[in-house]
């Protein structure tokens, strides 16, 4: 009793980079020594598979992010128990998001059940009327060469964020340009940004407490017996930055925040 049961091994490992420095062969090796330590400490606990997202969800055989798991799913079937799925996209998808999971541990002879280890909506990956503004806004601004002021190794604290936002980097450029065209952009993306009109932030709302619940439904419609809605608070209170497109991915999908004495709140 109050042992931890569920070890995930890193997360989204695919996002190469971002998430995971290294090769999928990598992975697996720290993978093998994750399942050892788990298995050491607690034979009942339950090994984790690093989350599969959307990279891997819209990617076909043969794109890097799916090859990354087809790689550690041949090899790494006795190192994890549950195979963990974030499900980002359109709701009605995940019947097949699941499918195709579950199709993908076949392949290789075997399947173990699959979890969500993180959902949420609406998000930019169900606005495809938004990405060719993304894309032109963000190649717009890496085309600037200037020369700027990397972030240091910034501390997770109030303060250290606070720093970075000082730090003009080709992201917050971007992020700039977008909010300067907010009134022109198309609505739903609108509804994702900080400031945005009152109505689009109540719409956008109702849309999320709709999800919230169709997205359950929709995997316990597959068999998936435990979800884990992402994110449930900020890891750093009263700390918003609306110039990153961190924020614009999620900074409006929090189930709860901070009050003024620290306290997480509705």
């Amino acid at each position: 009793v109050g042992r931890v049961q569920y070890w995930q091994c890193n997360n989204e490992p695919s996002n190469q980079g971002l998430l995971w420095a290294g090769t999928a062969v990598d992975y697996l090796d720290q993978l093998a020594v994750f399942h050892r330590a788990v298995r050491r400490a607690d034979p009942a606990a339950a090994v984790v598979l690093g989350g599969c997202g959307y990279d891997v969800l819209s990617a076909q055989p043969g794109d890097p992010p799916y090859e990354f798991f087809d790689t550690v799913l041949a090899g790494g079937g006795e190192l994890f128990d549950l195979f963990a799925v974030h499900l980002y996209d359109d709701p009605r998808r995940i019947p097949d998001h699941v499918g195709r999971v579950r199709e993908m541990m076949r392949r290789h002879g075997y399947e173990r059940p699959v979890v969500v280890g993180e959902y949420n909506g609406p998000t930019l990956f169900q606005l495809p009327e938004a990405a060719p503004v993304l894309q032109q806004t963000m190649a717009a601004a890496f085309a600037d060469d200037t020369p700027t002021r990397a972030a240091e190794a910034t501390e997770l604290s109030t303060a250290g964020l606070a720093a970075s936002v000082m730090t003009e980097t080709p992201e917050r450029r971007a992020m700039k340009e977008l909010y300067a065209r907010m009134p022109e952009l198309p609505e739903s993306l609108q509804m994702l940004m900080a400031g945005c009109p009152a109505e689009l932030e109540e719409r956008r709302h109702r849309i999320n407490c709709r999800e919230i619940v169709s997205r359950n439904l929709f995997a316990l419609s597959t068999g998936v017996r435990r979800t884990v809605c992402w994110h449930l608070a900020p890891e750093v209170a009263h700390y918003e930055d609306p110039l990153t497109m961190m924020e614009l991915l999620q900074g409006k999908l929090l189930l709860l925040r901070h009050d003024d004495g620290g306290e997480l709140t509705s």
